[in-house]
C-alpha cells in the first residue's frame, strides 16, 4: 500500500475567490442588499480617490522653483526660509527641503527635511518634518476649500503640550500667505507668525 494517500481536490472557498467575483454572486443570490453594499463601497473608493486627487493638485501647484518667506515671530525674532517641493517615485509622496538664514542674504542652511503623504489606510495627508537639531514634526494636512491646506501638529514648550496650526492660503501662483497659530479645536488662540511665501524667479 503506497504511504502517500490519494485525496479529491478541495473546493475554493470564498477567502479563495476574487473580489469581484464574490459580488458578482452576492449580486445574483442578494441582489438589493448586495447592491447596497457595491454602491457603499463605490462611494467610499471614490470619497479617497477625489481625497487623494486634491493633495496632488494642491501640491502641484508648489512643485517647481524656490518659495521663500521673511517674516517676524512674535517674539520679536526674525526669520528667513527658503522652500523647494518635489515628487517622490510614481508621485506618491512630495519631499520638501526647507533651509534657513539668520539674515536673509547670505549663509544658508538646511533646516530639515520633509515628507507629505496621502496615506489610505489613515484616510489622511500625514506628514513628518525631519529637522537638522534630531528632531521630529509630524501630523496631518486639513483642507479648507479649494485654496487653504494646513500642517496640523502637536508642539511641546516648557510642559505644556500646544495644538498647531501652520496655515498657507493660495493668493495666486506665487504667492501665499503664511499664518502660525495655536488652536483649540477650531478657534485660534494665539498667533506666533504671519507673512507671505513667494516663488523666486
Amino acid at each position: 500500500m503506497s504511504r502517500y494517500l490519494k485525496t479529491k481536490p478541495s473546493l475554493p472557498t470564498v477567502n479563495d475567490l476574487p473580489t469581484q467575483l464574490i459580488l458578482l454572486i452576492l449580486v445574483i443570490a442578494q441582489p438589493q442588499e448586495a447592491t447596497a453594499r457595491l454602491f457603499a463601497t463605490s462611494a467610499i473608493n471614490a470619497s479617497e480617490d477625489a481625497d487623494s486627487l486634491r493633495f496632488q493638485q494642491v501640491f502641484e501647484s508648489l512643485v517647481g522653483g524656490t518659495w521663500t518667506v521673511s517674516g517676524t515671530w512674535s517674539s520679536g525674532v526674525p526669520l528667513h526660509q527658503r522652500k523647494q517641493f518635489e515628487w517622490g517615485p510614481r508621485r506618491a509622496f512630495i519631499q520638501s527641503k526647507t533651509m534657513t538664514s539668520s539674515n536673509g542674504t547670505d549663509q544658508w542652511e538646511q533646516h530639515s527635511t520633509g515628507i507629505r503623504q496621502w496615506q489610505r489606510t489613515e484616510k489622511n495627508v500625514l506628514f513628518w518634518e525631519f529637522d537638522r537639531f534630531g528632531g521630529v514634526t509630524e501630523g496631518r494636512v486639513g483642507f479648507v476649500g479649494e485654496h487653504t491646506f494646513y500642517y496640523e501638529y502637536s508642539y511641546l514648550v516648557r510642559g505644556q503640550t500646544l495644538h498647531m496650526r501652520d496655515t498657507w492660503t493660495r493668493i495666486d501662483n506665487d504667492r501665499y500667505t503664511y499664518t502660525i497659530g495655536q488652536y483649540e479645536g477650531e478657534a485660534l488662540q494665539q498667533t506666533f507668525l504671519e507673512a507671505e511665501f513667494r516663488r523666486m524667479p
